[in-house]
């Protein structure tokens, strides 16, 4: 009987019809990084490596603060001497001076005009947006009119400005003055740039120092030289045989140096208030991650404390109940 059974089997088998296979799409896994629980080793790195960084931001902060009282006092005498300057190119020739939000309003109405723009910010970066928000002022302004010419002065505004208007940039001017001092010689070469260029106006943009929590973007606005020389009315004065278009183009010369001396010296205020606030502000959020950082580092270690007192305590129990 069980002979009959298995010859009936093996012919059922060859008679039936064997399903066709099928191919099954294989499941695709993605594997994702997880985040895990960093061991009590890495948070004491970490918090060695925010440490150092907090000593480095103090003590950065320091050294603007015991800058900032010579550069204010420097900031005084250079905005007098400006002054006194500027007090020959009055009724309509001298500078005009405007904020940023005053600028924008001007130049949206101006097109197609030939304007040289000297911008002077910092060489050193850790001073919060002094410089961008110059650069930004900037391409606010170029984008409604794109026939300009530039001039920059400080490593911060060149590398910003070189790659996406390199065809504009006359020149930029880096490494001046003797950490953060700048001398009435330093201007010499941004002086003889903006005499040789030809333009309507010269707009330099540079920060406004108010107070040590008040920084503002502002615009100088000076004439051109060939302005000067036919507009000024010094010929009125007593003059003696020489040229006087070379002496009107040699007081401009120096009529620009003042401007810009005085836009160095107030920006150099302005880079070191910016910096000892950015430092302050640092140095806070470095001493709020370590707090973080520190619970976390006690609880992991209080855990692993308690893990191995429960592991020790459940293992005399057991040899507790074996004896």
């Amino acid at each position: 009987r069980a002979r009959e059974l298995m010859m009936l089997g093996r012919s059922m088998l060859v008679g039936a019809r064997l399903p066709r296979a099928v191919a099954v799409a294989q499941p695709t896994w993605e594997y994702s990084q997880q985040r895990s629980m960093a061991s009590l080793k890495d948070l004491k790195l970490r918090m060695t490596s925010i440490e150092s960084i907090k000593k480095i931001t103090a003590s950065m902060k320091l050294v603007a603060t015991s800058k900032l009282n010579g550069a204010r006092n420097d900031m005084a005498k250079a905005k007098a001497f400006w002054d006194a300057s500027n007090l020959a190119f009055k009724d309509g020739r001298g500078a005009e001076e405007m904020l940023a939000e005053k600028f924008q309003d001007v130049t949206e109405k101006e097109k197609n005009r030939n304007d040289l723009y000297v911008l002077l910010t910092s060489e050193r970066g850790l001073c919060g947006s002094i410089n961008s928000s110059l650069v930004r002022l900037c391409r606010n302004v170029w984008a409604n009119n794109p026939n300009f010419q530039v001039i920059v002065a400080g490593e911060k505004g060149k590398a910003s400005l070189q790659t996406h208007y390199a065809q504009n940039l006359l020149v930029a001017v880096t490494e001046m003055g003797n950490k953060g001092k700048f001398s009435f010689a330093d201007m010499e070469p941004l002086v003889d740039r903006i005499a040789s260029a030809e333009f309507r106006e010269a707009r330099i943009l540079s920060n406004q120092f108010n107070s040590v929590i008040s920084i503002e973007p502002r615009v100088r606005t000076l004439k051109s030289k060939q302005h000067i020389v036919d507009e000024a009315d010094f010929y009125d004065f007593e003059m003696d045989d020489a040229d006087k278009n070379e002496l009107l183009s040699n007081l401009y010369e120096h009529y620009v140096g003042c401007a810009l001396y005085s836009g160095l010296v107030e920006n150099s205020a302005a880079e070191l208030s910016a910096r000892m606030t950015s430092m302050d502000n640092a140095t806070k959020n470095a001493g709020d991650m370590l707090d973080r950082l520190s619970l976390q580092y006690n609880r992991q270690r209080q855990a692993g404390i308690t893990t191995e007192l429960s592991e020790i305590i459940s293992g005399a129990e057991a040899v507790k109940d074996v004896e």
